[in-house]
């Protein structure tokens, strides 16, 4: 086969792989999350306020997915829709941050990977229209942004990581992550410039959103919700809480993960094999990375 039409072919394939996992899972009824999200959007939509009229603890940048989608199509099925898109634009970040010297198999290794991780990770509720993918698409996407290596990048790199952020709480420890990256201008120097341009682009969504329910009135109710609320119930705030999910999360949720997820590591295995060899500078796998423009 003709090398240049091997990647899009490649891209097509991987692309359509995930859609057909996801696609058994459209027409299902709404689970737990994916209700409350809706029925959030549809108070928001109706002149009510997430966190004043409807309890919820998750940031609002999913209620706002969920109440674009309402607008845009009366199936209660457009946002996995979404979610099917956020997972295809995350799989497309994963592949533009593999350097273009990797062989096909391992520039397609990590996206393949993601979509089996995101469809499939405990059981059959992949499916679902949830924070983790919307929150993935922002992190991969200011990860992308951050390897370019510029200020400006540096900050769409912490709008996206901003934007992360309010969809997820723990998407707090890649934020941090995308921030350290976007600072040091790809392992060359520290940027202070870029560092300042990050925790601008940053704080921009979070103080939107903190000024939008305070003009609406809400904002008590939003702090309370998102941010203390949601400490204590991920054990944050409570230590015997904490203990308990760690008890849950090695004994039940470990193994069940591992159980569903075996296919993403063989992917990655088979991918990646060889790969060492057939680079010049083997230090580049093994840590000691020097990024290009035209790799970034």
């Amino acid at each position: 086969m003709n090398r240049r039409w091997a990647l899009p072919l490649g891209i097509v394939l991987a692309f359509g792989w995930h859609l057909a996992l996801r696609r058994h899972g459209v027409g299902l009824p709404l689970l737990s999350d994916e209700g409350e999200y809706a029925y959030a959007a549809r108070t928001w939509s109706q002149g009510g306020l997430p966190y004043r009229d409807v309890f919820n603890q998750k940031p609002p940048m999913t209620i706002a997915v969920y109440r674009l989608c309402a607008a845009l199509s009366s199936s209660p099925a457009a946002p996995r829709y979404a979610a099917m898109l956020a997972v295809l634009m995350t799989g497309l970040a994963l592949l533009l941050l593999a350097p273009k010297r990797w062989t096909l198999p391992a520039r397609l290794s990590a996206p393949l990977s993601y979509f089996v991780l995101s469809t499939m990770p405990v059981g059959d509720f992949g499916f679902a229209a949830n924070t983790e993918v919307f929150a993935a698409a922002f992190t991969a996407w200011a990860v992308w942004a951050a390897s370019r290596a510029t200020w400006r990048y540096a900050a769409l790199s912490g709008l996206l990581a901003g934007a992360a952020l309010m969809t997820k709480q723990t998407a707090l420890w890649p934020v941090l992550a995308a921030g350290v990256f976007a600072a040091w201008r790809g392992g060359r120097r520290w940027e202070p410039k870029a560092a300042a341009a990050f925790a601008l682009g940053a704080s921009a969504l979070p103080i939107f959103w903190l000024g939008y329910f305070w003009s609406r009135g809400g904002l008590g109710f939003f702090w309370d919700c998102v941010v203390a609320g949601n400490m204590r119930y991920a054990g944050l705030a409570d230590w015997s809480s904490a203990a308990e999910q760690g008890r849950f999360f090695t004994l039940d949720l470990a193994p069940a993960f591992l159980k569903g997820t075996w296919p993403a590591w063989a992917l990655a295995a088979f991918g990646l094999r060889g790969l060492e060899a057939r680079w010049e500078n083997r230090g580049e796998l093994t840590g000691n990375v020097r990024f290009r423009d035209r790799d970034a």
